[in-house]
């Protein structure tokens, strides 16, 4: 907004927008720290600057999250952060200085970022300070630094409800812990100190914990769960000389086993809902194991192996069982699983291990009424997908997945041949997507494929053509926006680039010019046989995408437009630019990487234009002078200021512009 020098102070504050006052600074000191909670803790401490107001605002936040670093302490690349002696000064100084001035009566979370150039005296010294603030929750994250953390640092936690520790840390625990109110602890990459089972001492004096995540700890023979109140338990990535795995917890709802184990000993778990396996074993214990889990309505497996397929007999009945993912896996064993549950209803199918048996659909029917397909794979695909349609009698929808690596085979071939499968359920809708495009196609896309060509047939043809199609379409899943009326569908294309609003021209007959009276106008999405691996384009191929005529004859086409965008418009000379049309209805005009010369043409054919945006230009300013009878522009933005040519084009419309009102 340009404003005179000399307007009076009323028409000044007259300008102010009242929604851009200060009103954060005026909530009540409760919320204010609640908002700051969210931040680190230095860029809490950096809102002291914006007025007295807020001095003091930061000591009261009930969270310190120390993971935000100074600027110059930070290299490239944040995992290879070194302190020097000097900069460590500083960091320590820092977070001695934010524990001596808070004043939170209680602290929510503390949240500690260590690395190379530590000193772990410092860090005990700072947990024990914390420990007398009755710290609710504690997250300590150590990278390229061995830290030891002593017995103290537990028996100090008493109302801790949260412990998170993960990176290259040392516990050291006593043959008791004393955690009464922890309920979530989560050890990642942890050595223990101590040859005893450490879960057994810290379970033993955690009386309500409810969620335990072990990831990639080392140091004891064995790990001992034993809680009646644990209900989520995650063990990943356990591996040592002698393993073995001990889990006794009646109230478990939630299991993630992802371990190599040779022993592993388990109760009943009557609560389970979602078991996720990983386990690499032999067959005796696997089987064992999911006798154990088979109350469990949520299974996951992933890489089962087993050593022969006589123990498949001995296969538990999953009573409970609703939902089943399995991914390399042998399909042997998932066949067995599936004639074991007679209740499950939905099945995910991902990247399997082993060939598919020669086998004929199941003679009772599977229940099945979902099933969606990951990276399905033409070799074997087919018969999966064969063997299921035939055998689900209640199945309702199949999804099926695709990766662009099928070649020259697309989602609408693998439709066409599925669609000549029988199938069991008369109700089932298949669907297949490729995973990386998100391009989609379903049975209903083919049939309305073969009866595009009666788009435009009396009623009574259409009438005759619903029951055809009702017997393999789910009513939600027929096009009904072709029926729009033909203003609003060209009001919905006016949303897209230009390029994708003509594509819709390939869909049927009454989409073939609907494009052609959409009032927008985006050139913005060029083909990609123009865009390079570094967005520099290639002369020879702007000449034959731009060239002057057939830009000028492309033009003329869309002169009723209200909206133009134009990006890399270059012509072969000057002389067609006066073959432009002149655009009657347009209002707003944006350009970028585009000759002033051809910009200024269409400015001066544009004579109700009132809003013009500029973007980086790609060619010099001409040397011209004032237009005569001036330009109707209210508005300006130009983006990409540069000096050199910026004061002249500034100049040239606040010379011209007889109308405008902001720049």
């Amino acid at each position: 907004m340009i404003q005179s020098k000399h307007q009076s102070p009323s028409k000044l504050d007259a300008v102010v927008d009242s929604e851009s006052l200060d009103r954060i600074s005026g909530l009540p000191d409760k919320l204010l720290c609640h908002i700051l909670a969210f931040l680190p803790t230095r860029s809490a401490v950096a809102t002291t600057v914006l007025s007295k107001r807020w001095n003091l605002v930061w000591i009261n936040v009930p969270v310190l999250d120390f993971t935000e670093l100074p600027s110059p302490m930070i290299n490239s690349d944040k995992a290879d952060i070194i302190f020097n002696k000097e900069q460590y000064i500083s960091f320590k100084d820092y977070v001695n200085r934010i524990l001596l001035l808070n004043g939170a009566p209680c602290i929510e979370r503390v949240h500690f970022e260590i690395y190379e150039g530590f000193a772990r005296s410092h860090l005990k010294e700072w947990i024990l300070v914390l420990a007398r603030r009755y710290v609710q929750e504690f997250f300590l994250t150590s990278k390229h630094l061995v830290v030891e953390l002593s017995s103290s640092f537990l028996l100090a936690k008493e109302k801790l409800v949260v412990l998170n520790l993960e990176g290259y840390i040392e516990l050291s625990l006593p043959s008791s812990v004393h955690l009464p109110c922890l309920q979530y602890l989560s050890l990642t990459n942890i050595m223990f100190v101590d040859e005893h089972d450490p879960l057994t001492s810290i379970l033993s004096g955690c009386p309500v914990l409810e969620t335990l995540n072990i990831d990639r700890c080392k140091g004891p023979e064995k790990f001992s769960v034993s809680s009646s109140s644990v209900k989520t338990l995650r063990i990943l990535s356990v591996n040592h000389k002698k393993e073995a795995i001990l889990i006794k917890a009646p109230n478990l709802e939630v299991l993630h086993l992802s371990i190599g184990i040779k022993q592993s000993v388990m109760d009943d778990l009557p609560s389970l809902v979602e078991a996720r396996l990983d386990i690499w074993t032999s067959s005796v214990r696997w089987i064992k194991l999911l006798q154990r889990i088979c109350n469990t309505k949520t299974l996951v497996l992933y890489r089962i192996i087993l050593d022969g397929s006589s123990a498949l007999i001995k296969m538990p009945t999953f009573q409970n069982l609703t939902c089943l993912e399995v991914g390399l896996t042998a399909w042997s064993i998932v066949l067995q699983i599936l004639r074991h549950a007679p209740n499950l209803a939905s099945f995910i199918i991902h990247k399997l291990m082993f060939d598919w048996p020669d086998i004929k659909p199941e003679r009772k029917g599977l229940r099945l009424e979902r099933i969606e397909y990951y990276s399905f794979d033409v070799d074997e695909g087919f018969k999966v997908v064969t063997y299921f349609l035939r055998s689900s009698m209640l199945l309702k929808e199949f999804k099926i997945y695709t990766r662009k690596s099928l070649d020259s085979v697309t989602e609408n071939d693998i439709l066409k041949v599925l669609l000549k499968v029988p199938r069991a359920s008369n109700q089932c809708e298949i669907t297949v997507v490729n995973e990386d495009f998100n391009c989609q196609s379903e049975d209903s896309d083919i049939e309305l494929e073969s009866d595009s060509e009666s788009e435009y047939a009396d009623s009574s043809a259409d009438m005759a053509l619903e029951p055809k199609r009702n017997k393999l379409l789910n009513p939600a899943a027929v096009d009904r926006i072709s029926k729009l009326p033909r203003k609003l569908l060209c009001r919905i294309l006016a949303f897209l680039p230009t390029r994708c609003a003509v594509a819709t021209s390939i869909l049927s007959k009454k989409w073939k010019y609907v494009w052609t009276e959409i009032p927008v106008l985006d050139f913005t999405d060029l083909p990609s046989s123009m865009i390079s691996t570094e967005t520099v384009f290639n002369r020879e191929q702007l000449n034959i995408w731009t060239s002057s005529v057939r830009w000028i004859n492309f033009l003329q086409k869309f002169c009723y437009t209200q909206t133009l965008v134009l990006y890399q418009i270059i012509l072969d000379g000057s002389i067609a630019l006066y073959k432009i049309p002149i655009f009657e209805n347009l209002t707003h005009l944006e350009v970028g990487f585009t000759a002033w010369s051809t910009v200024l043409q269409i400015l001066r054919r544009a004579p109700n234009l009132a809003s013009f945006t500029i973007y980086k230009l790609m060619f010099d300013w001409p040397d011209i002078k004032l237009e005569i009878k001036g330009l109707p522009l209210n508005k300006i933005e130009y983006h990409g200021f540069d000096v050199d040519e910026g004061f002249k084009v500034i100049k040239y419309f606040l010379g011209n512009s007889m109308l405008l009102k902001e720049l």
